[in-house]
Order: C-alpha cells, then sequence, then structure tokens
C-alpha cells in the first residue's frame, strides 16, 4: 500500500504538474511539498481537503489509499445496515455493488461525470415511467 506522500506525488503527476505549481496553488514552499512527498512530513487536515478537492478525490484515497470499491469489514457491515434501514431490495444492492466496482476503475473527473449521467438517466427514466403509468389508467 503506498503512503501519504506517494499518493500526492501520484495524483501530482497525474495531473503533469510540477511540485513547485502545486505549491504554489496550495501556498506552501516547495520544499514543504518535497517533504510532503518524501514522507518527512504531513500536511495539515485544511491543506489535505484543499489537495483532495484540487485533485477531485476523497479525504479517505488520500489518508489510506483506499478506492471506492474496497471496504473493511466494518464498512461493509455498516453500509449493509444502512442498505436495510434505506429498504434496499437484494437487486438494487447488487446493482449498487456493480456501480461502484464500476466507478472505482475510473479517474475523479471521470467518475464524477459518470455519476451525474447515471443521476440524471435514472431521473429520466422515472419521469418516463409515470408518463407511461398516466397513459395506462
Amino acid at each position: 500500500m503506498s503512503t501519504l506522500g506517494e499518493r500526492i506525488k501520484n495524483l501530482r503527476t497525474q495531473q503533469n504538474q510540477t511540485q513547485d505549481e502545486l505549491a504554489k496553488l496550495l501556498c506552501i514552499n516547495r520544499s514543504t511539498m518535497a517533504n510532503w512527498e518524501t514522507d518527512r512530513a504531513q500536511p495539515d487536515l485544511d491543506t489535505l481537503i484543499k489537495i483532495a478537492n484540487h485533485f477531485e478525490v476523497s479525504l479517505d484515497f488520500l489518508a489510506t489509499g483506499r478506492t471506492y470499491g474496497e471496504q473493511t469489514e466494518t464498512d461493509s457491515s455498516i453500509k449493509s445496515k444502512n442498505a436495510v434501514s434505506m429498504n434496499v431490495t437484494n437487486e438494487e444492492a447488487e446493482v449498487l455493488k456493480i456501480l461502484r466496482g464500476t466507478l472505482a476503475d475510473l479517474t475523479p473527473d471521470y467518475r464524477r461525470k459518470s455519476l451525474v449521467f447515471i443521476k440524471r438517466s435514472i431521473q429520466m427514466a422515472g419521469e418516463i415511467v409515470k408518463e407511461i403509468c398516466k397513459e395506462n389508467r
């Protein structure tokens, strides 16, 4: 598993940013950025939030390296309890599981865009179903 510093460096290099560019964006010295990326120091929470927002990743990913599809046993039991409390059927839970697995493989930007598209598609499908039901009355 990678370290926080390695994750910051990987995100930065994936965006083709230099240490200096990201440091300026975060209002820090380049040497501070270098210390973070080599795990000699760690950013504070406010800066972690800025980094997560900049790269469009979750704080959980930034801090732990976990992606949306990965979960611990505790996470799984909590999510199962939440699904039951939301009255999610087994079929709906299976669709959500497939969706999470698919989204986990995407970049943060494509993940966000995909979720917007899926949400709009579901809303449109719901409207069509309502219209069909009205016509059949």
